[in-house]
């Protein structure tokens, strides 16, 4: 009865893990891409394997029990009619004997169902938590095919920094190297639609360095309340000024890239993987943070003076700006919409340009 039990339990099981391996499979055909779905495969099916083999196992292992108890108990039931033959017992102590002999290798039969039994069910336990773990690892990779909706985003650039003057640049009062602007980023970005790959919101806090230098050996000045270029008494080897921003940004942003799909028809959506462009403004605080360096040669030795402060800057700045890339790099100019200094003899307006790589 016992070995009756454990055949149906192991044919349902084999049955049971055949429609689930085969339902699975479908679900495997979903994944992203060969390789990766073929390690799946072949460790699903492998471990198919190992556990049929295991339980083929068990299965003739408890055959070849039975049929020793088997064996054992009809050589004994042979031994004790012989001696029945022999008149060495009697009729009741021979069936005595039989009883005994029956009910030993019967016990020890129900023993070895009973760890059969045990074994097939820790082997199937095993195979379930091997398809649960397969499973959760599809559904996991799967889920990763879909670029979060927000996410964070580092960035660093470096540009030029252009004073414009009553509408145009003025070469005059400043000069500017190719590198003379500095920023730095932290930020993150939103997609607006939740399975659109196109619209996003980008926000970010900017630290930003701009330096110009002055031309013809003037420097900044305020003069009866007015910011302006000064000549220096000293005849200067270099000079420049640093300004120094911190701005909220806020940009929308177009992605062209598409979404997708994997040839088995999963969704793969995923920013920057083409071109994009943005528009938007910032607003910050500037005014204290003007730094000019001054450096000199009187009497044979080198001097450097430092003076820090406002010179009579706005407080506050706004401005415009925008961008264009492609994956990581782009290239953007802001503008700050209102002058640098509150009353000056020259309207003037930082415009900066250059590169900036985003690290997400």
């Amino acid at each position: 009865m016992f070995r009756i039990i454990i055949y149906i339990s192991v044919f349902l099981t084999s049955l049971l893990f055949k429609i689930y391996g085969q339902t699975n499979d479908s679900i495997l055909k979903k994944s992203e891409d060969k390789s990766f779905t073929f390690v799946l495969n072949y460790d699903h099916i492998d471990k198919d394997l190992g556990f049929q083999t295991k339980v083929n196992k068990i299965s003739n292992q408890l055959d070849k029990s039975i049929k020793e108890n088997k064996e054992a108990l009809k050589k004994q039931l042979l031994v004790i009619e012989q001696r029945l033959k022999n008149n060495e017992i009697n009729q009741d102590e021979a069936e005595n004997l039989k009883n005994e002999h029956a009910v030993f290798y019967a016990n020890k039969i129900d023993e070895a169902t009973f760890n059969a039994e045990k074994e097939i069910n820790e082997a199937l336990q095993v195979k379930i938590n091997g398809e649960m773990d397969l499973k959760a690892s599809l559904n996991d990779y799967i889920k990763s095919l879909v670029e979060k909706r927000s996410k964070f985003i580092m960035s660093v650039g470096f540009g030029s920094s252009l004073a414009m003057m009553n509408g145009g640049l003025n070469s005059e009062l400043y000069k500017s190297k190719m590198i003379s602007s500095v920023n730095w980023s932290l930020g993150g970005k939103t997609r607006l639609i939740k399975d659109n790959p196109h619209y996003y919101l980008r926000y970010e806090w900017t630290s930003v360095y701009n330096s110009l230098k002055p031309t013809d050996q003037r420097v900044l000045d305020v003069v009866d309340n007015q910011t302006t270029l000064v000549e220096y008494e000293k005849s200067l080897k270099k000079s420049r000024i640093d300004f120094a921003e911190s701005r909220i940004s806020a940009y929308f942003e177009y992605d062209f890239s598409k979404k997708k799909e994997d040839e088995y028809g999963n969704m793969i959506l995923r920013s920057r993987q083409s071109y994009f462009v943005g528009l938007g403004g910032f607003f910050g605080i500037g005014g204290n943070n003007i730094t000019q360096v001054m450096k000199y040669k009187s009497s044979g030795k080198e001097h450097r003076n430092t003076e820090t402060g406002s010179f009579g800057a706005n407080k506050f700045v706004y401005g415009v700006g925008a961008y264009v890339g492609h994956k990581n790099l782009s290239l953007f100019a802001t503008y700050n919409l209102n002058p640098t200094f509150k009353n000056s003899e020259f309207d003037q307006h930082f415009l900066n340009i250059g590169i900036s790589l985003d690290i997400m």
